[in-house]
């Protein structure tokens, strides 16, 4: 397992249900987002460097607040 710090910067996948508005976009910032269909429905993958938890807690307040589901995350292993 990939040892993680309070303070230092990683890469996560984080997946939501549907797709997400553009607006959206420019509140996470630089990411690739790749839009996923499914038989089930749409959802989106945003891959993205996120710089500390602050950082990702703030993300994921943003998707919150936005009401989108968040159905899964993962750290990028190398």
């Amino acid at each position: 397992m990939k040892h993680i710090g309070f303070d230092l910067p990683v890469e996560y996948t984080i997946s939501i249900q549907g797709l997400i508005d553009s607006g959206l976009k420019e509140v996470i910032g630089r990411a690739n987002i790749l839009r996923v269909e499914e038989d089930g429905g749409n959802r989106t993958e945003l891959q993205i460097l996120v710089k500390d938890q602050s950082h990702l807690n703030g993300i994921l307040n943003t998707f919150f607040d936005a009401r989108y589901v968040i159905l899964n995350m993962k750290v990028k292993q190398e």
